[in-house]
């Protein structure tokens, strides 16, 4: 029985197909549990071997090389959640750091081989707790990092005090990178074990920035991204003070928008 796969006109003209067929829901993760309960989960999904590391100032990552920093990612849980809907849901880390990803699949009819890393912010640095309803209902996995953790404090620091590339979009484009070995695994059975998902990134305010220098600062590990509501110095002219000018213009006051 097959179903149907939606696609973006971007993914349409692109040659990498995901064959779409169905099955058991929980079959794949049941074959992930058993192997973290037999002592694999220590090294389950461990990546490749490393690439040549990316260079630059500030960093540029690509599908060539990797962050030396975070590198070799591990997964060292999995398990089955019901809340808030039906899915798997996977934990990780790059060992040596205090960076951490989480990864939430949803079961394999659900999936339509793409991935979504949002809204990304500067302090939504929690992998864990993530809604993936948005994700799950674009036929996509949700991934979710905690930003690195103590490695990039988001502290009033002095400029220059920390490398706020890490933050910005290291650790989110390493753990983005590792979740499509992890699904090609996953969904090997219904989407083939080459298939390559599409990786999409989204955030508003100061994560609209986190999504411009993931986008900037990489390639080939994001297929498009969407910045929203930019924090700058014109943002309250350009969008509160049109909305007051607005209730100016109409004769209503912003006094009377609070009465029952």
């Amino acid at each position: 029985m097959s179903t149907m796969t939606r696609r973006t006109p971007h993914e349409k003209n692109s040659s990498q197909g995901v064959p779409p067929t169905g099955l058991g829901r929980f079959a794949r993760a049941a074959v992930l549990l058993v192997a973290l309960v037999c002592g694999a989960g220590a090294t389950l999904f461990a990546s490749a071997a490393s690439a040549a590391d990316c260079t630059g100032a500030p960093l540029f990552i690509t599908d060539k090389c990797t962050d030396p920093r975070f590198k070799n990612p591990q997964i060292d849980l999995v398990e089955q959640r019901a809340t808030p809907v039906p899915h798997t849901f996977m934990h990780g880390s790059f060992p040596g750091t205090d960076a951490r990803f989480a990864f939430y699949f949803p079961p394999a009819e659900q999936y339509e081989g793409r991935f979504i890393l949002g809204p990304t912010h500067q302090l939504t640095n929690n992998e864990n707790g993530r809604d993936p309803r948005f994700a799950f209902a674009s036929g996509a996995y949700l991934v979710a990092s905690n930003l690195g953790g103590s490695e990039n404090p988001l502290l009033p620091l002095p400029i220059g005090a920390a490398d706020t590339s890490i933050r910005g979009y290291r650790v989110n484009t390493e753990a983005a990178r590792f979740s499509r070995t992890v699904a090609q695994d996953f969904y090997a059975n219904t989407h083939g074990k080459r298939h390559r998902p599409y990786g999409y990134i989204y955030g508003g305010s100061g994560g609209s920035y986190m999504t411009i220098c993931a986008l900037q600062q990489t390639k080939g590990i994001w297929d498009g991204g969407v910045p929203f509501i930019s924090a700058n110095h014109m943002a309250t002219p350009y969008t509160y003070n049109v909305r007051i000018l607005v209730l100016r213009l109409s004769g209503i006051r912003a006094s009377t928008s609070s009465r029952p």
